[in-house]
């Protein structure tokens, strides 16, 4: 619902069109209008939102902590947290200078160098996050599974490496 009636705002104000690249608000035609959606509808909630990944990191962070003081085993947590870092990092690496671009924009002509890095990164933010993705254990666990097979009979199975008990670890 709330994405719908932010596509429609702009649309019904008539400030859909070119800008630099690709198609989104403009600001050719209505420029206070335009700007004034791109901050209301889109900036300002990707920081707040920014904001409050970064508060529920320092929650999740300090609750480990705590956790860790009371003698849990927080190991896998601290793993996870130390990822769980990486995604609103990229998030403030690919939107900061597309930020810095329509501040500076709305109130002056683009620099040609920022408009090049707010292209860049912000189109870089799915490879980014795959990156990320790509890093955790678990996604390597994922792609390749561990298959235990039990020896019977004295029987050898190919590709596998032999540990304590008889079992073989498979790829």
């Amino acid at each position: 619902g709330v994405s719908l009636v932010m596509a429609i705002i702009p649309a019904a104000s008539d400030t859909y069109g070119s800008t630099t690249g690709w198609c989104w608000i403009s600001v050719q035609e209505h420029p206070e209008l335009g700007n004034a959606w791109r901050f209301v509808l889109f900036y300002v909630p990707l920081w707040l939102v920014a904001g409050y990944n970064l508060k529920v990191f320092w929650f999740v962070r300090s609750e480990l902590r705590a956790m860790f003081t009371r003698g849990a085993d927080v190991t896998d947590g601290v793993q996870t947290l130390a990822h769980m870092v990486f995604y609103p990092l990229v998030l403030v690496i690919c939107f900061v200078f597309g930020t810095i671009n329509r501040i500076q924009s709305a109130f002056a002509p683009p620099i040609y160098e920022i408009v090049i890095l707010h292209a860049l990164f912000a189109s870089s933010q799915g490879s980014l996050n795959a990156i990320v993705y790509a890093t955790t254990p678990t996604f390597w666990k994922t792609l390749r599974p561990t298959k235990r097979v039990e020896l019977k009979n004295g029987q050898e199975v190919e590709g596998g490496k032999v540990e304590q008990g008889g079992s073989v670890a498979v790829d």
